[in-house]
């Protein structure tokens, strides 16, 4: 292994990054946060076509797959050593010229007008810990003075939809009380489970008819037959 990196770590360099013997650059703390590849491109999937703005972009991971899948992409990370590495990265994976990469605290582009049509939220879940919690909820995310539930808020101010990666520890129920208390009770919203290898990984929370598909419109649907505004995610 590389000096200071744990070898389980780094038994999934490849599952982080499938370039990384071309000269992926990371930092220690990229090893834990990096979303596996797999998964950054299924979920670019659901922003295909749309213009997107990712939050807390590190190591470039996500960034490089929607760059991939998405019309355009703004990439926001406060350490500039680290977004500077991130653009390298996506250099590797021929999409450096698709991605506009900010040295920038991610808080001050969500604001309003909403100038994106996505935007993607991938922060700090407060270290290795959050794993030992029966159950996470999105205001225990704390990203300088906002919680996980302010981070949600704003970025509806900023875009029309939102794909928010979370520990796998969230509950449906949980999720919908961080909804609700962002004041997107009634937008359409999915929480999907996303496995690899066999293993719950994360959860991912789409926000939003762009980004939520079928799943949205039929939610749509049946508030329409029912006359009645839903107060409820599709999950």
């Amino acid at each position: 292994p590389a000096q200071g990196v744990p070898p389980k770590f780094w038994d999934q360099r490849y599952r982080l990054f499938s370039r990384f013997d071309r000269g992926v650059l990371m930092d220690d703390e990229s090893w834990y946060s990096v979303t596996p590849e797999a998964i950054s491109r299924h979920v670019a999937r659901r922003c295909r076509g749309l213009t997107c703005l990712d939050c807390f972009g590190g190591a470039g991971g996500s960034a490089i797959a929607l760059a991939r899948e998405c019309a355009a992409v703004v990439m926001g990370e406060l350490d500039a050593a680290r977004a500077s590495r991130a653009a390298f990265n996506a250099g590797l994976y021929g999409v450096r010229g698709r991605l506009d990469v900010l040295a920038v605290d991610a808080l001050h582009l969500l604001v309003p007008p909403r100038r994106f049509d996505v935007v993607h939220l991938s922060p700090p879940w407060g270290g290795m810990g959050y794993s030992e919690r029966e159950e996470f909820e999105l205001a225990e995310i704390r990203v300088g003075g906002a919680d996980g539930v302010e981070l949600l808020r704003r970025a509806l101010q900023a875009a029309n939809s939102a794909v928010y990666l979370l520990p796998r520890n969230v509950s449906a129920d949980g999720t919908r009380r961080g909804l609700e208390a962002a004041g997107a009770g009634g937008v359409p919203a999915v929480l999907e489970s996303v496995f690899l290898h066999h293993k719950l990984k994360m959860k991912v929370l789409y926000v939003g008819e762009a980004v939520c598909g079928a799943a949205a419109r039929k939610q749509k649907q049946r508030q329409q037959r029912a006359k009645v505004g839903g107060s409820t995610g599709v999950y």
